[in-house]
């Protein structure tokens, strides 16, 4: 069966399942309340409130996506490229975005690489409201251990990642 608006499976639903979400701290924000962050604020706070270690993210399609992605920077060092997850608080919000990756170049420096990813279920949808890139996802969902979504799953991930990779290395071309 389809997973649709008529099942439950809503793009929220979708994005955690794909994403994570950031944890839920308060009582206040478990009623869905959250106070306006800026930018700077948010990112902070996706960061202390990601699930898990960042340079191994779950579920699977940010972990693919971060294990992808590594490969073609060829990072000697997985740690050094981090997956944050913005869904459930204020950064998704009030920022539109979803996740973000970050990548220190160098461990002695302080700039950071950042790129931030929208996902939507919306075909018509082109460019991304706030992050510098827009991932498409069916609206039924994906689900990789399924034959019927394990090549699209695959094609969706290595995407992605190529122009994830793309926009750092030419970040990297400009702190060079």
């Amino acid at each position: 069966m389809a997973r649709t608006f008529e099942t439950g499976y809503t793009p929220g639903l979708q994005k955690k399942e794909m994403l994570g979400a950031a944890r839920v701290e308060t009582a206040e924000e478990r009623s869905g309340k959250i106070e306006y962050q800026t930018f700077d604020d948010a990112v902070e706070s996706a960061r202390e409130r990601q699930p898990g270690n960042p340079a191994d993210p779950e579920p699977r399609f940010a972990s693919d996506l971060h294990f992808t992605t590594a490969g073609l920077l060829e990072l000697d060092e997985l740690e050094s490229l981090k997956f944050f997850t913005g869904v459930n608080g204020p950064l998704a919000r009030f920022h539109k975005i979803d996740s973000f990756f970050e990548l220190q170049p160098d461990p002695g420096k302080p700039d950071i690489i950042r790129v931030t990813l929208e996902l939507t279920t919306d075909d018509n949808k082109r460019v991304a409201d706030k992050a510098d890139l827009l991932i498409h996802v069916p609206v039924e969902g994906l689900d990789p251990t399924d034959p019927k979504d394990k090549d699209a799953f695959a094609t969706l991930t290595v995407e992605a990642s190529k122009r994830i990779s793309a926009i750092i290395e030419k970040e990297l071309t400009l702190l060079t």
